[in-house]
């Protein structure tokens, strides 16, 4: 079985309490594998106080996708007429507005911190803002945790999550 440790301790506290701020049906966290040939996923979603934690392949076209590869931030507030990347893996799940903001470690963008809901929002500055002020405690736990990160991201198939 392979064992990983978490980003940071908070982590989990984290994504539940930005789940919570903006009323979303998931808040989570994604992570570029060193290979770059796929996701892990680290998830809160409503009725439970774990996180849920998957990897996928890496597929081009989705927004996370996106986010890491331009650094930059997206936020879709209706995803039916929404004209940027791709979010089919989220209006499958039956969400209809994202936000989502890089995370970087070494000066690399690796990740992402994301919001979805399952209905339409103007996302404003001051959400953003509030995105990139836990970003900013998520890159302090990716340095302190730099090798278990690597590990982390490096794992084929994901069994068991632990934390630090």
């Amino acid at each position: 079985m392979n064992e990983i440790v978490a980003i940071d301790p908070s982590g989990p506290d984290i994504l539940h309490s930005i789940r919570v701020r903006f009323d979303a049906h998931m808040a989570g966290i994604t992570l570029l594998s060193l290979d770059e040939e796929s996701f892990v996923h680290l998830l809160s979603l409503p009725g439970t106080p774990e996180i849920e934690v998957f990897q996928e392949p890496l597929r081009d076209d989705a927004l996370c996708a996106n986010v890491i590869k331009t650094g930059q931030a997206i936020c879709a507030p209706d995803l039916a007429t929404y004209g940027g990347p791709s979010c089919s893996m989220l209006a499958a799940e039956g969400m209809n507005a994202c936000i989502s903001t890089p995370i970087t470690k070494d000066g690399q963008t690796i990740g992402a911190l994301s919001v979805a809901q399952q209905t339409p929002r103007i996302w404003v500055e001051a959400d953003l803002m509030y995105l990139n002020e836990h970003v900013a405690r998520i890159e302090k736990g990716l340095s302190r945790t730099g090798s278990a990160i690597q590990a982390a991201r490096d794992v084929p198939q994901i069994q068991k999550f632990e934390l630090d």
